[in-house]
């Protein structure tokens, strides 16, 4: 484990973890503070210094086009970016979508969907959708993968399911590279008493935050789309391969057996890749070495290398 990385869980470990804790304690107060954060705007100007994109608005839907630099873009990835549906994407993604990009050939589209409390859950997956819409407009379904970090990660997967579940027309992506999404809010007995042994572990989410968080979703319109709470609970009969990423060291790796079991009833194809003494979604930091060595597994997944690193 390198030295930046024991800095950086120090850090999460006494700032991010506590805040999660407050969010238990008082949601409304913290679903406030979230609001304010979302109207800040993106320093367009200075990430157009660093990162080759295009903004671009589909149906009402922001998206930012990042292109491989002196590449040709054979496929494409949606990247859906983490923050538990409340905190909107920054510059690490940006970072993140570039890189991912120039190693992976393909473009990669930022969706930049609406957060709650304001949205419904069905406005963040109609968002999705219409992204989706307009990249089969130039891709193969087959040719565009879907990835995702934390919530956006379980955000890919429930788009997939409301696509399925409301028998619309349109093609699954090839794959799907979720990382360290969320299967059941909240967890089982089983699945709670585990999370508490690793609470000690995980330096970004509390064991209680994962106990009490069927509370904050309470407050949250999800009208609709209720398999954005419990996408375990629903058919997954008819979903693309799905490639799992956790942390052993993150309470929700407890949810992976289950899931599991789930995908093999279902017939759906899961491989895993678990980042030994690693953090929640730690391949966002990319200035971590250990960033960049899950990367490099995703990044082959992309590519469709057949050595990717992941297990079935």
């Amino acid at each position: 484990m390198s030295v930046k990385y024991k800095l950086t869980e120090f850090l999460f470990r006494h700032t991010v973890k506590p805040m999660m804790k407050k969010v238990i304690k008082n949601p409304d107060e913290c679903f406030a503070k979230q609001e304010k954060k979302q109207k800040s705007k993106l320093p367009l100007e200075k990430l157009h210094k660093s990162y080759d994109f295009e903004e671009k608005c589909t149906s009402g839907t922001l998206y930012y086009v990042v292109k491989p630099k002196n590449k040709v873009a054979n496929r494409l990835v949606l990247y859906f970016f983490g923050g538990g549906y409340t905190i909107p994407g920054d510059s690490g993604d940006f970072e993140f979508a570039q890189d991912m990009a120039n190693q992976s050939q393909a473009e990669v589209w930022i969706v930049w969907y609406p957060l709650f409390p304001k949205a419904t859950g069905l406005q963040i997956i109609d968002a999705g959708l219409n992204v989706y819409s307009e990249a089969l407009k130039a891709f193969n379904a087959d040719d565009i993968i879907f990835f995702g970090l934390s919530s956006g990660a379980s955000l890919a997967q429930n788009i997939c399911l409301h696509i399925l579940e409301n028998d619309m027309r349109l093609s699954m992506p090839k794959r799907l590279i979720m990382h360290s999404p969320t299967f059941r809010i909240p967890p089982t007995k089983e699945q709670m008493k585990e999370m508490e042994g690793l609470d000690k572990f995980d330096c970004i989410i509390p064991a209680c935050y994962m106990k009490e968080q069927d509370q904050v979703m309470q407050r949250i319109n999800l009208n609709n789309v209720e398999y954005m709470k419990s996408p375990i609970e629903y058919s997954w009969k008819g979903l693309p391969d799905m490639y799992i990423i956790y942390g052993s060291y993150e309470v929700l790796i407890a949810e992976l057996p289950e899931a599991k079991e789930k995908a093999k009833m279902d017939g759906v194809v899961m491989k895993t890749y678990i980042g030994e003494r690693m953090m929640h979604a730690w391949a966002a930091a990319g200035f971590l070495p250990e960033a960049k060595e899950v990367r490099r597994n995703i990044y082959a997944v992309i590519r469709g290398d057949r050595n990717d690193g992941f297990l079935l």
